[in-house]
């Protein structure tokens, strides 16, 4: 009997032996390429808030709008706002393209620059830099060389629709 219990002691504890651990890791996006992750995760219609300030006065805050991305190049994005209110005069069409991705350390982050046409006003340079924090983005706009306002600071926060 006592020979019985000793051989279902050493099975059961043999049996640890042979189990195997899993990966801890819920990332999803260590087996995506880079552009598999923009076609996949970061390509679409983001909705949020722009908050809108010039020389440290507050030009506008919580306008609400849509902020659209789609995919430009196998690692880059194309960014595109409509008709965003700045002002009275200036309402800007912004389409930047090509915003080169990078991801470092599970991150996502974006950036480009442009020169943007505002109708009459002028042409403006125009630098944006983001990043993608799930399923959402958080990105800052920077306008130079604005009449009157010299550089205009717009921030977005927004979640994938």
């Amino acid at each position: 009997m006592k020979k019985n219990l000793f051989y279902l002691f050493a099975l059961i504890c043999s049996m640890s032996l042979f189990t195997a651990c899993s990966s801890d890791d819920d990332d999803n996006n260590n087996d995506l390429t880079l552009e598999q992750v923009i076609d996949e995760q970061l390509v679409g219609t983001y909705a949020g808030t722009f908050d809108i300030t010039s020389n440290g006065m507050s030009l506008g805050s919580d306008i609400a709008q849509d902020v659209i991305l789609t995919k430009s190049s196998a690692n880059a994005l194309k960014l595109e706002v409509k008709n965003l209110a700045i002002s009275e005069d200036l309402v800007l069409d912004i389409s930047l393209e090509p915003c080169t991705v990078v991801e470092a350390n599970g991150l996502y982050t974006f950036e480009g620059s442009q020169t943007v046409s505002v109708g009459t006003l002028g042409t403006f340079p125009v630098t944006v830099g983001g990043a993608f924090t799930d399923g959402n983005v958080a990105m800052d706009i920077t306008v130079l060389q604005v009449p009157m306002l010299n550089q205009v600071d717009v921030t977005f926060e927004g979640s994938k629709k």
